[in-house]
């Protein structure tokens, strides 16, 4: 029956007595299965599709199959062509010499085979032929599309316009999606990795983010102003003790100066003391008390005259060595004095970190030594120390660092006795990833050293479990580095004795 007309129709060759049991058209299955494919009919080529009968559940055995189709109206095929641009031709196919096989050799009973397309291009047309298989998979219906080459054309143009425009939306999303990629994202890491070459560069632990946002970036950044404010209380805790143990090992090292000299003083003040009991004035009174007698005759008035002038030169010479005796004590005391000043000014003055001239410590240093110790310790100073800008770091630490390497020095001079030490001072300034520094050498010419007796130096000067208390090396070295710098010691390259290098932060240009 014809669903649009309702007339029955009769196909001979479909009817249930004549399909054979194989035919490709009935389905055996009892799962859901359609077959589709063209047929040949009495009444011309006819699209057919199967299915098998099941519940509505679409479970169950099969219980037939149901067969539909449509046949091929030239009419409404025109017209669909038409309405597409197209012309179409359908022709029953002649049978050649060439054997045809589908473009596709895998069996799909739901899809139309056919031979692969065979496009032929002219200045006016395109055409596309190909020939259709039947369900049994033989040829039946020859195909040719013909399409003007103006259509074509157009919908190449239209085809690049929407190319283009495409092309032109997804540039434009791009670029809104960079823009707001780069404000979001991109910007606040960048921003971040800045800043840490900055701080890594310029070693200034002050500097803080504060990037303002609500979101994992934000807690980033905030995660890190904090971890540095907890660095820079730790430095401030590091800077803090190494200056209370500098003012704790400087006491000390008074006291040793003080017990060390009070002994001597109490000794040599017993000898002006008994310089003056010798130089009593009892006699010399009793003579001139005789001598004030006028009866004294002329040969006693000589004698008395004689002995006035003997004691009077020999109190004269008492004195003088009492006095001498006491300017040797005066100058003990005004060292004792010296040493508990420079102890007073390092505790009253604070370790607050500025810039420092180093060649002006240098000089101060140099000038504490007394005229013995300048003897036993020549200091040769680059003029190149006095040209290096200054450092950042506490006055007062590093003034008693200097003078602490200077008394090194000296008793390192006192120890070969036979010649005087001679001590270059060199200064360079070297920049390591963005950062300067000012690298100070303190070179001497004692006798080289093996490596064992280098060990042996170290062990004797650099371990804190060897030193007594007091200013010393292993103190130094942890007041430099709490001011963010170094101190190490290693054979001289120049001088062939021993080298102690002195690493510092040089100032900042605005610091000054």
């Amino acid at each position: 029956m014809l669903l649009d007309t309702q007339e029955i129709i009769s196909l001979d060759e479909y009817e249930l007595e004549k399909l054979p049991l194989s035919h490709p058209m009935l389905s055996h299955e009892d799962s859901p299965t359609t077959r589709a494919g063209i047929m040949n009919s009495s009444y011309g080529p006819i699209f057919l599709a199967s299915t098998p009968i099941l519940h509505s559940d679409r479970t169950g055995s099969s219980q037939g199959t149901f067969i539909f189709g449509r046949l091929f109206d030239p009419a409404k095929i025109r017209r669909i062509a038409t309405q597409a641009g197209l012309e179409l031709t359908l022709s029953p196919h002649i049978a050649g010499k060439t054997e045809l096989r589908p473009a596709s050799r895998k069996k799909e009973f739901a899809r139309l085979q056919h031979t692969p397309l065979i496009i032929s291009r002219t200045d006016k047309l395109t055409q596309v032929t190909t020939t259709l298989f039947s369900i049994d998979d033989k040829p039946i219906i020859d195909m040719l599309v013909s399409m003007p080459s103006d259509i074509t054309k157009r919908g190449k143009k239209t085809l690049d316009g929407i190319t283009i425009a495409i092309f032109l939306a997804g540039l434009f999303l791009s670029l809104i999606l960079t823009y707001l990629l780069n404000r979001s994202v991109i910007a606040p890491i960048s921003r971040i990795t800045k800043h840490l070459a900055h701080i890594g560069n310029q070693e200034d632990i002050a500097a803080r983010i504060k990037l303002e946002r609500n979101d994992e970036i934000g807690d980033l950044a905030n995660e890190f102003d904090q971890m540095l404010q907890r660095l820079s209380d730790t430095r401030k805790r590091l800077f803090k003790q190494s200056y209370q143990s500098g003012a704790s090992e400087m006491a000390s090292g008074v006291i040793q100066d003080i017990n060390k000299n009070i002994q001597p003083l109490r000794e040599n003040i017993e000898l002006p003391i008994s310089l003056l009991d010798r130089a009593h004035t009892s006699t010399s009174a009793g003579l001139i008390h005789e001598l004030a007698d006028i009866k004294v005759g002329n040969h006693r008035f000589i004698e008395i005259t004689q002995q006035l002038l003997d004691l009077n030169n020999e109190q004269a010479l008492l004195l003088a060595e009492a006095r001498s005796e006491m300017r040797r004590l005066r100058i003990d005391i005004e060292q004792l004095q010296e040493v508990i000043s420079d102890y007073s000014k390092f505790i009253s003055q604070g370790s607050d970190t500025g810039v420092v001239s180093v060649s002006s410590l240098l000089n101060t240093a140099s000038k504490k030594l007394s005229a013995d110790e300048k003897k036993l310790l020549t200091i040769d100073i680059d003029p190149a120390v006095y040209r290096v800008a200054p450092a950042a770091a506490s006055p007062n630490l590093l003034q008693q660092v200097i003078n602490v390497l200077l008394d090194h020095y000296v008793s390192a001079a006192e120890q070969l006795a036979a010649t005087p030490l001679h001590l270059r001072i060199t200064c360079r300034t070297e920049v390591t990833q963005g950062s300067a520094r000012l690298h100070f050498c303190f070179d001497d010419d004692r006798a080289r050293m093996t490596n064992d007796e280098f060990s042996q130096y170290l062990s004797e000067n650099w371990s804190s479990a060897n030193i007594e208390t007091g200013l010393n090396l292993p103190w130094a070295e942890t007041a430099v580095t709490s001011m963010l710098g170094k101190l190490y010691a290693e054979p001289s390259q120049l001088l062939d004795g021993v080298a102690i290098h002195l690493i510092l932060p040089r100032a900042k240009l605005d610091e000054k």
